[in-house]
């Protein structure tokens, strides 16, 4: 008789798959924005990743869950964009649509800290 290698371990009935399935749910809702690693459309991109392997697994998800992991633990820089986005009505709070507004906001931001530090370069360095 011969076995293809890993098949006596395999269990493919539907209760193996299930340990899966909750690790995918945990990991998406467990993450978070990581201001040292992550730029917006890095982070909406590993969003993308998990709402994929969550449809795979046979879960597919509504819109409105990513576009609200999208933004829950953003840094408060963005907050007041945040407000503005909890005001859009719920057939334009797509994932899509608030990744346009996350990178532009985030943008945004880093020409004003490059303006800062254009301006306020030298203060910093004489310890003011």
């Amino acid at each position: 008789m011969h076995l293809k290698r890993g098949s006596c371990f395999r269990n493919n009935s539907s209760q193996s798959r299930e340990p899966l399935r909750f690790d995918y749910w945990t990991s998406f809702f467990q993450m978070k924005f990581d201001v040292k690693k992550d730029t917006i459309a890095i982070f909406i991109a590993r969003i993308r990743k998990h709402v994929k392997r969550l449809m795979e697994a046979g879960h597919p998800l509504e819109d409105m869950y990513p576009a609200f992991q999208s933004i829950r633990t953003l840094r408060p820089d963005f907050q007041g964009t945040v407000h503005i986005l909890y005001r859009w009505p719920d057939k334009d709070f797509k994932l899509d649509k608030i990744e346009m507004e996350l990178i532009a906001e985030e943008n945004r931001i880093r020409q004003l800290m490059m303006m800062n530090e254009v301006v306020y370069g030298d203060v910093k360095q004489q310890g003011l």
